[in-house]
């Protein structure tokens, strides 16, 4: 069965909680949020997510019923902040990365969005490539250390959209 992406609702809180602990135990240095912190929310917190009552707004990468990747947007005045970004090691390097960036930049023209912005670990080669390569840039000074673990600097990166339905990721 191929692959495809949803926006979740709050039925979908199951896959999402799956997909989310899935992704924090296999890259826990790429997160902001720790394995410990989500391991903590409760079923409501997980159906509240899914539902977006709260940011961010998640989309889901499926292979028949099984979640295997995500993304969320999180809408900031006239930017949405990619976060959470995670494709499962058995997806990767599919195009999937891609088609879920495809998803929230879509999101953000709905939302009549200029930008999408992320934080992406300076030593996440992998990662940045795919941003690159979906036309992200790296702003040149715009480096921090990731609050959670200090020692581990974070790249600024910025993808401009148009309003028009031409997609900005290559093939």
């Amino acid at each position: 069965m191929p692959t495809f992406i949803t926006a979740t609702q709050a039925h979908d809180w199951p896959a999402l909680k799956s997909v989310r602990l899935q992704s924090l135990r296999e890259a826990p240095r790429a997160f902001l949020l720790t394995l410990q912190d989500a391991a903590q929310y409760s079923d409501l917190d997980w159906q509240m997510r899914a539902a977006h009552q709260t940011p961010p707004k998640y989309f889901i990468a499926h292979d028949g019923a099984t979640p295997v990747g995500m993304c969320g947007a999180v809408l900031q005045e006239r930017e949405v902040l990619v976060v959470a970004m995670w494709v499962a090691p058995s997806h990767r390097g599919q195009g999937l990365g891609k088609r879920l960036i495809q998803a929230v930049v879509d999101y953000a023209r709905s939302v009549h969005a200029d930008a999408l912005t992320l934080l992406v670990a300076a030593a996440n080669t992998q990662a940045r490539q795919l941003y690159q390569s979906a036309g992200f840039t790296e702003a040149a000074d715009a480096m921090e250390p990731n609050p959670s673990d200090p020692g581990l600097n974070l790249h600024s990166m910025r993808l401009s959209i148009s309003q028009d339905n031409s997609a900005p990721c290559t093939s």
